[in-house]
């Protein structure tokens, strides 16, 4: 299994967590960083469910949800799915400003309930 930078893997049985570390999604490096990461882990592993985790972050820009767009786009591709969870107040709304929440992606409150809708 690859290691990667910018999120840790986990796998409970069939569904794949993408855990994010860093808890500012905010530069522009990290950004191109965390999309080739994400586009690798769909090409390699071609999971059909993945979960972002995204409990540690406190802060993102719409350049960071580029990279989910991506790894998003990549799943569906293989006819996977993509969820959510664990998203903070703050970067809620910035999936709510966007109009992504609902409509490209859907958001639990916890990592057992975004396993549990699959």
């Amino acid at each position: 299994m690859a290691e990667y930078n910018r999120f840790e893997v986990h796998h409970h049985g069939d569904v794949t967590e993408v855990r994010f570390v860093d808890s500012e999604l905010s530069d522009l490096a990290l950004h191109d960083e965390l999309t080739s990461e994400l586009i690798s882990l769909a090409e390699s592993e071609k999971p059909a469910k993945v979960v972002v985790n995204m409990q540690t972050v406190k802060y993102c820009t719409s350049g960071a949800i580029g990279g989910l767009l991506c790894l998003r786009k990549a799943i569906i591709e293989n006819a996977g799915s993509v969820r959510v969870c664990e998203v903070s107040p703050g970067v809620r709304m910035t999936f709510q400003s966007l109009n992504l929440e609902g409509t490209l992606f859907k958001i639990d409150d916890s990592l057992d309930d975004a396993i549990d809708r699959f």
